[in-house]
This record gives structure tokens, sequence and C-alpha cells, in this order.
């Protein structure tokens, strides 16, 4: 059975895209193309199969604690607002989308809280917000 909260997680994520109009700006990758880079990314980074990635990095990270919730607003400090990343929640099942840096920092501020990852298109830097609003940073 699918978790209600975390589909209605998703909905808020779409309608925040469509809030600042970004359709054409960030892009949803779906399918073999997503699957493909879930395993690369899972060989790259991650130890067997965790409930979440961040609980099995195969590499320690730096781990970034703040006393406050905008965390989101810090993911500019790692990555060029300009910087076209991978952005990848954890929801109800994974999903992967294409967009700036900019533009994931805008849709994470209307959105309720969720774990995601930023991922460079090279998948050599990652960053991700755990669900103690740590950032952990490869």
């Amino acid at each position: 059975m699918k978790d209600i909260a975390k589909d209605e997680k998703y909905s808020e994520l779409i309608e925040a895209i469509d809030l600042f109009e970004l359709k054409d700006e960030v892009v949803e990758i779906r399918d073999r193309q997503k699957d493909r880079l879930i395993t690369d990314i899972m060989r790259k980074f991650v130890v067997g199969n965790p409930r979440v990635w961040w609980l099995a990095f195969k590499k320690t990270p730096k781990n970034f604690s703040f006393d406050d919730e905008f965390q989101y607003k810090r993911i500019n400090n790692f990555f060029n607002n300009d910087e076209q990343c991978y952005f990848i929640t954890e929801l109800d099942s994974i999903h992967i989308f294409k967009a700036s840096v900019r533009n994931i920092i805008r849709i994470i501020g209307e959105c309720s809280f969720f774990e995601y990852y930023v991922l460079d298109l090279g998948l050599d830097k990652l960053l991700c917000e755990t669900e103690h609003g740590d950032l952990l940073f490869l």
C-alpha cells in the first residue's frame, strides 16, 4: 500500500514546479534512463541496498549541521547556482529531476520537508539532506 503522505509530497513537488512555471527547465528522468542512473549512483556511492542511501555511503561524508531549517538554501555553497544537477527525492519511490541548483532551491523552499540528494551530472559530487536536517557531502 502506498503512503498517502508521501504521494502528497510528490504532488506538492510538482505543484512547486508548476508554480514557478519551470516545466521546461525541470525535467523528470524516467524509465530506463532513471534505472540506469540509480544503478550508477548506487555503484559509486552506496554499499548494498539500504532504506535510504545516506545510511550506507561507501565513503564517510562531510557532515554540516545548522541551527535552523534552511539547509536547502545552502545547496549553492556546494554547487554553482546555474549548474545543472540531478535532484533526487526519496518519497514513496525515488524520483529524479534534472534542474539548475537555483531552481532546486526554489522548489524545495515551497515544499514540506523530505529527504533529497543533489548530484552533479558527472556523478562526482553528492549532497544530501537527512531526516535529521544535516547536510552530508561526498
